[in-house]
């Protein structure tokens, strides 16, 4: 695969990284006949915000039949969805491991900050549900230490109209 994909350094410039990435994507799609692609890894949104654009748009050219996002929410925005959606994303995976705002401000580590950003990450999630197009996944990792039970967890996902849910032990 090194072959097809080239370097394997971690610092690849912008230039390296997007040849690199459509090689892997052609390779997938027209030799390894992969039809999903997940753009993750640690928090996507932090370090390649900008290139999401044209990276799901990229994908969609190839063919992937779904174009996943798999973020922790807090950098959404609802203009950011809908760029996303009309470059061809499929899906939205927003990982939120409580509903309870205490419990989140507790595993965020945000302190007063935490109750406005479990907010707007829930309000987020909320719209990418209403989105005609988008299929939206709540995952959800129970924590030591919180007490929250899988009803609760499934409580919101049904409130905010996700599509489907993902929780873990």
């Amino acid at each position: 695969l090194q072959d097809v994909l080239g370097s394997n350094d971690e610092e690849m410039s912008c230039t390296e990284w997007g040849k690199a990435l459509t090689k892997g994507m052609a390779f997938a799609r027209q030799t390894l006949d992969i039809q999903e692609i997940n753009f993750s890894g640690g928090e996507p949104l932090l370090s390649r915000i900008e290139e999401l654009r044209d990276e799901i748009s990229l994908a969609r050219r190839f063919g992937f039949r779904q174009i996943t996002i798999l973020t922790n929410g807090s950098l959404l925005t609802a203009e950011r969805i809908d760029e996303w959606c009309e470059a061809g994303l499929t899906h939205l995976s927003v990982s939120l491991h409580t509903a309870d705002t205490s419990a989140y401000a507790w595993l965020s580590g945000l302190g007063r900050c935490a109750e406005a950003m479990h907010e707007r990450v829930i309000s987020m999630i909320e719209y990418a549900a209403a989105r005609k197009g988008l299929t939206t996944r709540l995952n959800a990792v129970r924590v030591s230490g919180c007490s929250e039970s899988l009803p609760d967890m499934l409580r919101l996902a049904e409130r905010l109209g996700v599509q489907e849910c993902t929780l873990s032990e």
